[in-house]
């Protein structure tokens, strides 16, 4: 039963995800993946990938450049996060993509202070 719990959640998390790349006109690249924890998602073609994954950033979202893993025009995901994580980011996807379009630049935040803000919140969770 626990295994089909966490399918489940995953499951549910990879459709709230894919919702939100879908409404950014982003598309799957491939098919939907049915395991693991990441997905591969197509950009537009006029969205340059290093412009839309440091804007993801500059929003505290963390995504890998398509081109490094061999899959140029694509960003990698993952939907292993919090179900409320992914449904708070998920308006971010359209409004970087419009963030790009318009060649608007915002500093991206520290790792470490998205790690250290990320931390807190689960340490809140727990109280």
């Amino acid at each position: 039963p626990g295994d089909v719990q966490v399918l489940e959640s995953l499951r549910r998390r990879r459709e709230v995800l894919c919702e939100a790349l879908a409404r950014a006109g982003l598309s799957i690249a491939g098919q939907r993946p049915r395991a693991g924890g990441f997905l591969l998602a197509r950009l537009p073609e006029d969205i340059d990938e290093a412009d839309y994954v440091a804007a993801l950033a500059s929003h505290g979202i963390l995504a890998d450049a398509g081109s490094s893993l061999g899959s140029p025009g694509c960003i990698r995901l993952s939907f292993a996060e919090r179900f409320d994580a992914l449904e708070d980011s998920a308006p971010c996807f359209a409004q970087v993509v419009r963030e790009v379009r318009r060649g608007e630049r915002r500093t991206p935040r520290p790792v470490e202070q998205q790690l250290g803000e990320h931390q807190q919140q689960q340490q809140q969770q727990q109280q």
